[in-house]
């Protein structure tokens, strides 16, 4: 027979709720880090979209091009519109 490790919360063949609690906690706080990065990530590449693609037009030397401006815009728009959403789903 192979003797089987004994644990100190709980006997041998059953759950360890303590364990379980534990591994629980760990995947919500990853899963809220993981939700802060994406709204903050997410307002950075609203900014660097504005940046690029609607500042950017006004000092090229090809000229303005209002399909590169108004695409730069609606996607500022979008990306800055969803990482508000996902930042005011976080519990504070």
């Amino acid at each position: 027979m192979v003797a089987t490790p004994k644990s100190r919360f709980a006997p041998a063949g059953q759950i360890n709720p303590l364990r379980c609690l534990t591994k629980i906690l760990i995947c919500c706080i990853i899963y809220l880090m993981k939700q802060t990065n994406l709204s903050k990530n997410l307002y950075d590449v609203g900014k660097l979209t504005f940046a690029a693609l609607v500042l950017g037009q006004f000092i090229s030397a090809q000229g303005f091009n209002i399909g590169v401006f108004i695409g730069g815009l609606i996607f500022c728009i979008a990306t800055f519109t969803i990482a508000y959403l996902v930042d005011e789903e976080e519990p504070k």
